[in-house]
């Protein structure tokens, strides 16, 4: 919303409202803006422990729909930000969709969690409180300026390289600019974006790359793991697949695509245990499938080749 501006426009009751952009050597997406006039009434929510509770969460933001700010549905955790992740996020089950991101993300007493960023099939991300009091306390670095105009510049620079790719502009040059533009901009959802591009269009090592750097920038990011998987499984690279699907069938072991990746990769990358494992997981989880994957277990046929 912001990118490389030094400014933004604030939708209040009352109007919209100018805001300025507080520099900050944070490193991750988020982005601390000053305004002055903000309702008087406004809710100032409370952070929540440093300690993520087990649920319920519920994402508060935009319903472009219903052109209202609302209560989306509750979900409980899923899991925690991984230690020692800078970076990493809240996962959780509390429903978001299109408009929700840069929503409020709280727990089950009303106090702030995080910071929504979206997600899809049933598991949702947020930047975590603790990030927020991160933002706020690296406003006194040396490095602020500098940090928050370099995020800033390189955001701008990746969702520009998008958007070409997007409308099918000089395609060759394009996608060049995706790859190094946006490992430059370190934001996760560009690096899943981009890296579907690149793999849709068959640069499938570029697209490892920056799926690669998601996943361990947001290490417990079921999404950013199963974005990484599908990339390696488009270069049949089934081998380098094994580990990543093994954290995946204890991260989501009611998921049948998580299973499938362990199937397909034990199989294919020579991992027999592995393959048994999401089997029996998956036995559980969905015995109609369970039924095909114990024939391809039986009797696969050759890895495929990379195109």
């Amino acid at each position: 919303m912001v990118g490389n501006r030094k400014d933004a426009t604030v939708h209040t009751p009352g109007g919209p409202k100018t805001a300025k952009v507080v520099p900050s050597a944070f490193r991750g997406d988020l982005v601390l803006l000053k305004v002055d006039g903000l309702p008087e009434d406004g809710q100032i929510l409370d952070p929540a422990s440093a300690r993520p509770a087990e649920g319920p969460y519920y994402a508060i933001g935009a319903d472009i729909a219903r052109r209202e700010v609302r209560v989306f549905e509750p979900g409980e955790l899923i899991l925690a930000p991984a230690e020692g992740a800078d970076l990493g996020r809240l996962h959780v089950r509390a429903r978001m969709q299109p408009g929700v991101s840069g929503g409020a993300l709280v727990d089950g007493d009303g106090d702030l969690a995080g910071i929504a960023v979206g997600g899809g099939d049933g598991r949702y991300e947020a930047i975590p409180v603790s990030a927020i009091q991160l933002l706020l306390q690296q406003r006194e670095s040396p490095e602020a300026t500098r940090m928050t105009n370099r995020l800033g510049i390189n955001f701008a620079a990746c969702a520009t390289a998008i958007d070409s790719v997007l409308a099918g502009e000089r395609q060759e040059e394009a996608l060049g600019q995706l790859s190094k533009t946006c490992k430059a901009s370190s934001n996760h959802g560009q690096l899943l974006e981009a890296g579907r591009l690149l793999a849709q269009a068959g640069d499938f090592d570029a697209a490892i790359s920056l799926h690669g750097q998601a996943s361990d920038q947001v290490p417990n990011s079921i999404n950013s793991r199963m974005s990484l998987l599908v990339s390696l499984q488009l270069a049949t690279r089934f081998e380098d697949m094994t580990d990543h699907a093994r954290w995946l069938l204890k991260a989501a072991p009611d998921d049948p695509q998580a299973l499938r990746f362990s199937i397909q990769s034990g199989v294919w990358g020579g991992d027999p245990e592995l393959a048994e494992a999401g089997y029996r997981a998956l036995l559980k989880a969905d015995p109609r499938q369970a039924q095909a994957a114990r024939r391809f277990i039986d009797s696969a046929p050759p890895a495929p080749r990379r195109r």
